[in-house]
């Protein structure tokens, strides 16, 4: 079963639980991607749960879409906090800078900022 989770607002919002949730996944033979709206250019992710080829950025447009007709992907099970962007694009939201992330995702954002520096 494939499973798309969504990084902002949902992800960080618990990420120790997720990240049990993504093992736990991978241990019944689950896959798990990280599904997010964001610009693969300059609104990286710090880190997560899963290896970088499955972190999808959709750049704005409808995630559904876009796993299945750019790279083949089926979702079964999607876990988003705004499942309107499942379907339809989300062009119009504008690109966050790394303060205004911090501030939109608190301090499990910089949980993550953490481990991506540990990691370098």
């Amino acid at each position: 079963m494939n499973i798309a989770l969504d990084f902002d607002q949902c992800y960080t919002m618990d990420v120790h639980m997720w990240d049990q949730f993504v093992v736990l996944a991978e241990v019944g033979e689950h896959t798990v991607y990280i599904v997010t709206g964001r610009y693969a250019d300059g609104e990286e992710i710090p880190w997560a749960p899963v290896p970088p080829e499955r972190v999808i950025y959709t750049n704005r447009k409808a995630k559904r879409p876009f796993l299945e007709h750019h790279l083949g992907i089926h979702i079964d099970i999607w876990i988003d906090d705004r499942p309107e962007y499942i379907n339809a694009d989300n062009g119009d939201l504008l690109k966050w800078s790394k303060q205004e992330q911090l501030n939109y995702s608190g301090e499990n954002y910089q949980i993550l900022v953490k481990r991506k520096e540990e990691n370098e």
